[in-house]
């Protein structure tokens, strides 16, 4: 099985616990986790947010999600967001990867995503909805 995990996840799995599942599904022999340079440019640039900083999140932890991100998910790329029609243009990156990696499934929190509920064979759902599914 193939998915994307949003930023909005990883920034929840940064700053508290609850999201602990997402290093085991990086680390699922039976799952590959997709991701890309835009991912991590949004990911670093929302993580360095003075709200963010405020809740105990030092350069430590940004490190060891980043790390995990690189080292136990698979770099995909893709040609052009060009076409990408949703409610907010900077998630067209998230359809582009998908697209090029044929994910199974986009995992986000994002309601403007949300709402698309499936693009191309990609289906999009929140990360709860996935691990009702996948992990009973």
């Amino acid at each position: 099985m193939k998915i994307i995990i949003d930023t909005n996840l990883w920034i929840s799995y940064l700053i508290s616990e609850k999201l602990s599942g997402l290093k085991d599904l990086c680390l699922d022999e039976n799952i590959s986790v997709f991701y890309c340079d835009e991912l991590i440019e949004e990911f670093v640039r929302i993580s360095n947010k003075p709200k963010i900083r405020k809740l105990n999140i030092d350069d430590e932890k940004i490190s060891f999600v980043l790390n995990l991100i690189r080292i136990a998910c698979i770099k995909a790329t893709f040609r052009s967001t060009d076409g990408y029609v949703v409610r907010d243009p900077k998630d067209a990156y998230l359809l582009a990867l998908a697209d090029a990696a044929n994910v199974n499934f986009l995992l986000t929190g994002d309601t403007d995503l949300l709402v698309l509920e499936k693009h191309n064979i990609t289906r999009i759902v929140s990360y709860s909805d996935f691990m009702k599914l996948h992990y009973k």
